[in-house]
């Protein structure tokens, strides 16, 4: 875990952005500030306000471990286990923070997430983490139709926000899904709306791998680069 340590001083602008730069670097990080500054004639009023309000949201940053997760697993969940089979334990080993939307059951969380005030539920918060994401990791599995995964990468590669990175699957020549054989025809139909899908996504800059090892390989160095750009420049 990394830790960083705030001792005694009156916090300048300088000390409080490299303190969020690397509270923001890694999955998780501890903030230890040490004894605040004394009430003083030049340590009141707006002043006080102003730094001690910075300085609860560099706590505020620490507690939740980073400033947001850093790449979002997207693409159709069940049967799906490549998150916690591939994607996660090489992300949790380069310290990369991630949103994982795979859930045990999906109503459960919905319901839960209402009772704590969010209105839309479950969609509402997949829809926030998607947002303060850097990267949008969207897989397509042979095992999943993974229609409406198509909709949000397009609409992602149009915004231009994030950085998209795919894994491409096809559908097998025989699949049942939920218990249902899937017919020649819709395979067929499917595979060609992944082919085309995969081809505006290219033009669109986004890298398209047929692995998904590689994809989150990728998406670390993504990271990485951005990070050393950030450590560099700042």
């Amino acid at each position: 875990m990394r830790k960083v340590i705030i001792g005694n001083f009156k916090p300048t602008a300088i000390q409080i952005l490299d303190t969020a730069l690397h509270l923001t670097i890694g999955s998780k990080a501890e903030l230890v500030i040490g004894t605040k500054p004394e009430d003083s004639p030049t340590w009141s009023g707006r002043r006080k306000k102003d730094y001690e309000g910075a300085l609860k949201y560099l706590q505020d940053i620490a507690a939740r471990g980073a400033l947001k997760p850093q790449v979002f697993l997207g693409g159709a969940c069940a049967p799906t286990t490549w998150r916690q089979d591939t994607a996660i334990p090489i992300l949790e080993e380069a310290g990369v923070a991630y949103y994982n939307p795979q859930v045990t059951d999906w109503d459960e969380k919905d319901a839960e997430y209402k009772k704590q005030g969010i209105p839309g539920g479950i969609i509402e918060v997949e829809a926030r983490e998607k947002n303060t994401s850097q990267i949008l990791l969207f897989v397509f599995d042979p095992q999943t139709r993974g229609l409406a995964s198509m909709a949000e990468v397009v609409e992602y590669l149009r915004k231009g926000q994030h950085k998209v990175i795919l894994v491409a699957g096809w559908l097998p020549a025989t699949l049942e899904i939920g218990g249902q054989v899937v017919t020649q025809e819709e395979i067929v139909d499917i595979n060609a709306a992944r082919s085309a899908l995969f081809h505006v996504a290219k033009t669109e800059g986004a890298v398209v791998f047929s692995d998904v090892a590689s994809a989150v390989e990728h998406c670390i160095e993504l990271l990485k680069q951005e990070t050393d750009y950030w450590m560099k420049n700042a």
